[in-house]
């Protein structure tokens, strides 16, 4: 995982959940990346978005969805965050309250 999202930022740690008996694989797992400025985590995270939606992510031949935990900075409550104008224009508002 660490291979493949560091293209994306600064992957600080990941993980893959395991069943604690067979120690394999639940199907999931998480990521945390640090980025210099808001602005640079909004872009990756709408550029996360857009890949989903397209040819989708792909780990040792895999195919997951990924998903943000926005534990970089939380919105204020009524804060809409757009994504960046560069990025096509379906990619969804998200909007904290």
């Amino acid at each position: 995982m660490i291979e493949y999202f560091k293209d994306l930022g600064t992957v600080e740690d990941a993980i893959v959940m395991r069943d604690k008996q067979t120690l394999k694989g639940r199907g999931f797992g998480f990521v945390k990346m640090r980025f210099e400025t808001f602005n640079m985590a909004q872009e990756n995270k709408f550029r996360i978005i857009k890949i989903n939606s397209e040819k989708g992510h792909f780990i040792n031949q895999k195919r997951v969805d990924v998903k943000s935990a926005d534990d970089y900075v939380k919105p204020q409550p009524g804060q809409v965050i757009n994504a960046p104008p560069n990025l096509n224009k379906t990619v969804p508002q998200y909007q904290m309250f």
